[in-house]
């Protein structure tokens, strides 16, 4: 890949627009003279964002009818939920719209799409509208620890999102076939192993799986004592030989046959369902296609196994909510800002994480009495697994460089380990090869 120039880079190149903003605090101090906190006439603003199907989108929509009748009513905001596809069309359609010069009030998107909205001007900091005394918040470490770093992990100073509808792996397990025949879901890697091999030698087939290869990698590197990138690109992974380390005990046991990759399923929520494989890690959110899949199938899960339990770690992913402006901070933007206040609020977080599967992003989610009782009377396994890991989160940092930004490198990190784990390739020939792609 030498000299990678992605859409995304072209893009950043194309557009310079001016951008009157802050930086953060609950971090440091901000001007906010030019901050807008007033609606001067009713308006109305445009949310888009990639949630889809019958469990998702209706939740989200609710919410949004929800402000509407309440905060917007009061405050003469309406906002139009615009479904704008999968998250990469969603994202496409942003930098399309960023080009245009039109951009929506507010998005759902990741932090390594938002990174470009940032580099281009175009995402809001929103550290003034937190700090501020009348229409701010006071709970901004309500977040978990993981979550405040990632808002505020941008390469420019300043909080440019907000903390959505997250996700982080959990290993999933087949609940009747572990009590059939004694076994517990693995604490360890090593555990796993033993356990794997007992699941191999009753069926025959392979045990485990894990869906993300690039999670699994940025887990190993942590999990050894490494690390894995920075929000300036750099290559922390090749500094010592955690990665290698992890990555071999890894795929010594794909290459043994007791763990496999997804192959040609994809995703592991169909093997699982159908109990061909008896264990694997995936998000949270795959409870809910494990569900469809196999409606009467009994499964439950536990957090990822650790290479050392006394010094845990757990990728977390997946969805932040950002204001837009090309024109600084507008009315639009303080229109955006409620919006944005409500939807990350314990209320509505609550909701998204009962209703869609999405873990919890505040510790008072988990202090609910509807969440405390949803636990407790079995609503999803999957969540309490997650929330198990949230002291020890961390987040896969989002930047750009002449070269290769965050999602090629995890595209690049993905086909190094399928060439590993599927062809047998040496695993620092295969780091060689990325290297190499990457220049």
């Amino acid at each position: 890949m030498k000299k990678l120039i992605s859409f995304l880079a072209v893009v950043l190149l194309a557009v310079s627009f001016a951008f009157a903003g802050g930086s953060a605090e609950q971090a440091t101090t901000s001007e906010s003279s030019d901050v807008v906190t007033t609606i001067s006439n009713p308006i109305t603003i445009e949310f888009w964002h990639s949630f889809s199907g019958d469990v998702q989108l209706p939740v989200i929509e609710g919410l949004v009818k929800e402000f509407n009748d309440t905060v917007g009513k009061e405050k003469g905001i309406t906002v139009v939920p615009v479904a704008q596809g999968s998250g990469p069309q969603l994202y496409s359609k942003v930098i399309g719209a960023i080009k245009a010069g039109d951009v929506p009030a507010v998005a759902m998107t990741k932090v390594i799409y938002n990174e470009d909205y940032v580099t281009a001007d175009a995402s809001v900091d929103l550290t003034p509208y937190i700090n501020d005394s009348e229409v701010g918040i006071t709970d901004f470490d309500d977040f978990f620890p993981a979550f405040q770093e990632e808002s505020m992990g941008y390469s420019k100073e300043g909080i440019y999102s907000l903390p959505l509808a997250k996700n982080v792996d959990v290993v999933y397990y087949n609940a009747d076939f572990f009590a059939e025949n004694g076994l517990v879901p693995p604490k360890t890697w090593d555990e796993l192993e033993v356990v794997a091999q007992k699941i191999y030698d009753l069926t025959g087939r392979a045990a485990f799986g894990y869906d993300n290869l690039s999670y699994l990698f940025q887990n190993l590197c942590y999990q050894y004592g490494g690390a894995y990138t920075n929000n300036k690109g750099d290559l922390l992974f090749l500094e010592d030989n955690a990665w290698l380390e992890g990555v071999t005990n890894y795929a010594d046991k794909v290459w043994a046959g007791i763990w496999r990759t997804a192959g040609e399923d994809y995703f592991f929520s169909g093997p699982f369902a159908r109990q061909t494989i008896m264990m694997y890690v995936g998000g949270t959110v795959e409870s809910t296609y494990i569900n469809m899949k196999g409606p009467e199938f009994k499964w439950s899960a536990a957090p990822i196994p650790q290479a050392n339990p006394e010094d845990p770690h757990a990728l977390s992913y997946d969805h932040v909510i950002a204001a837009l402006s090309l024109d600084g901070y507008t009315e639009e933007t303080y229109a955006a800002w409620e919006f944005i206040k409500f939807i990350t609020s314990t209320e509505a977080s609550l909701k998204i994480t009962t209703g869609t599967a999405y873990m919890a992003t505040r510790n008072s989610v988990l202090e609910t009495e509807e969440y405390k009782t949803f636990i407790a009377n079995g609503g999803n396994d999957a969540l309490k697994a997650a929330t198990q890991q949230k002291d020890f989160l961390f987040y896969e940092p989002a930047f750009t460089t002449d070269t290769y930004s965050t999602s090629t490198l995890s595209t690049e990190i993905t086909t190094m380990m399928k060439s590993i784990l599927e062809n047998h390739v040496d695993p620092q020939t295969a780091m060689d090869a990325l290297v190499n792609a990457l220049k």
